[in-house]
């Protein structure tokens, strides 16, 4: 039996799902050329959120000592400009700085509108993502000691430890722009063990290996914060990270050549990375160090003494059975810190789900515990660490 019309009709057919499937192709291509579009914006939006941030720490300090509503403004639009530098190569484009200045609560509102042009909107008439960015700021009158534990063990190596530089110099940024009377910070690179450079023999004595690492000592010591003179160090590991602890420093531009001088090798005796981020803040070890490096007694109302603890990877190195794995090691540092009343922050950096809890157990409450993914993520990890040591806070 012959249909009439029914090849036709089978051809008519075979057209409208080949248009459909082209119509439906293009649809697929412009929703994924937006998402492209609108992560773009946001990489934009999140720096000049923590370009904004800065901006309004250095506006309010100079508020807060008597500057005109015109000199504060110029100086928030220079940090602006100059932390968006390379956003503007974008095409980025942000609008004038609008400024407010509380004199009786000391607070300095700061806001701006913003504009990233698309690449692929145009298509569906989305030419760009417009954003207003705000912050109320209050400078804190607390000085800041920070340690900083920092992986530089064989993961890290190519982009990862790029980016823990950028993130680095970031707070770095942040924390001097802040205008802190007295702001210094500590960097302890670790890996296998950590390097104590030319203060090795006072930490473990001349006849414990001829190299300059250091590992944990055993013992009712295991665990707290004496300094060397009551216990030395152990020096077991046979290398060391290529970069040596440096001291509590005020000195941001040699801050950030120790940061940026960073090489990645080895495994993550993570246990140690704690220990000497602690021992850099502790009074108990000011005859220790160099006498500019010489950690201040603890005054919770003037001083704030923080740590942060960045990790990418499990803990998985340690030289003293009788301890503990090096884990369990960490978790008992972090716990005798804490009662110490020093400011714990953690920094998973693409770290594996085993890691996670030894972080959040670590910190000193939830919201002090990052799990950052990626660059950005750890960007802004760090700048949020810096925002709470300066008190920054965020008002939307």
């Amino acid at each position: 039996m012959k249909l009439p019309g029914l090849r036709r009709h089978i051809r008519d057919e075979r057209g409208s799902i080949s248009a459909l499937f082209g119509l439906s192709l293009v649809a697929m291509m412009v929703t994924v050329g937006l998402a492209v579009d609108y992560s773009r914006a946001m990489r934009v939006y999140t720096r000049a959120q923590a370009a904004l941030d800065a901006a309004a720490l250095a506006a309010a300090k100079l508020a807060d000592a008597g500057a005109t509503d015109a000199d504060v403004k110029k100086r928030a639009e220079a940090y602006f400009s100059n932390a968006l530098e390379t956003e503007t190569r974008t095409s980025a484009v942000f609008g004038p700085l609008v400024l407010a200045v509380n004199r009786t609560t000391g607070e300095t509102k700061l806001s701006v509108d913003g504009s990233v042009p698309t690449l692929i909107g145009p298509i569906v008439g989305i030419t760009q993502f417009k954003e207003r960015l705000q912050t109320t700021t209050l400078a804190s009158s607390r000085d800041i000691e920070l340690g900083m534990m920092l992986d530089v063990s064989g993961s890290m190596q190519g982009a990862k430890l790029a980016a823990l530089k950028n993130a680095g110099s970031n707070l770095l940024d942040i924390l001097f722009r802040s205008g802190e009377r007295y702001v210094k910070v500590a960097l302890v690179p670790y890996s296998t063990s950590v390097n104590a450079g030319a203060l090795a023999a006072k930490a473990k004595g001349n006849s414990k290996k001829n190299n300059t690492c250091v590992s944990e000592r055993p013992g009712m010591h295991a665990f707290d914060d004496e300094p060397p003179s009551v216990q030395q160090l152990e020096g077991k590991p046979s290398s060391c990270p290529d970069n040596a602890v440096t001291p509590l420093s005020s000195d941001k531009v040699a801050l950030n050549a120790a940061l940026r001088s960073f090489k990645a090798d080895g495994s993550t005796a993570g246990h140690l990375g704690v220990a000497w981020a602690w021992y850099s803040i502790s009074p108990a070890w000011r005859d220790f160090w160099p006498a500019a490096s010489a950690p201040r007694d603890a005054d919770p109302k003037k001083l704030v003494k923080a740590v942060v603890l960045m990790t990418d990877g499990e803990f998985n190195t340690e030289y003293e059975s009788a301890d503990g794995k090096s884990a369990e090691q960490a978790a008992a540092l972090c716990s005798n810190m804490k009662a110490q009343g020093i400011t714990v922050f953690t920094v998973g950096f693409d770290a594996p789900p085993e890691v996670l809890p030894l972080l959040r157990e670590c910190a000193s409450g939830d919201d002090y515990a990052f799990d950052a993914r990626d660059g950005d993520a750890l960007q802004n990890a760090f700048s949020k660490i810096a925002r709470r040591l300066t008190d920054l806070r965020i008002a939307g």
